[in-house]
């Protein structure tokens, strides 16, 4: 997209639904002129998750620095690509996938 990568997290549930993330809003400014109704959006994905991408970044260094552990473990990694499988076989099977 040319404003940045679009993220968004939906969780449906049988009592409702809980969405994360489903817009790029630089702000909550709306403008409506002759041109149309639009908002402005954060131009890229880096400036976007600059905060979160500093926060890792640090944390890995002074891991480093600290020789210790990272915050986030293999097993982490292990489990968002076990969730991430599970998301691809629902959207192709067309069907919920138990986790």
């Amino acid at each position: 997209m040319e404003h940045g990568h679009e993220t968004l997290t939906e969780v449906i549930g049988t009592a409702g639904r809980l969405t994360i993330g489903q817009d790029a809003r630089l702000n909550r400014v709306d403008i409506a002129d002759v041109h149309s109704v639009r908002n402005e959006c954060t131009p890229t994905f880096y400036e976007r998750f600059e905060d979160p991408f500093l926060c890792e970044e640090r944390d890995f260094v002074q891991a480093v620095l600290e020789d210790r552990a990272p915050a986030v473990t293999l097993h982490d990694a292990a489990e968002a690509t076990r969730i991430a499988i599970a998301l691809r076989r629902s959207l192709e099977e067309h069907r919920a996938v138990d986790l």
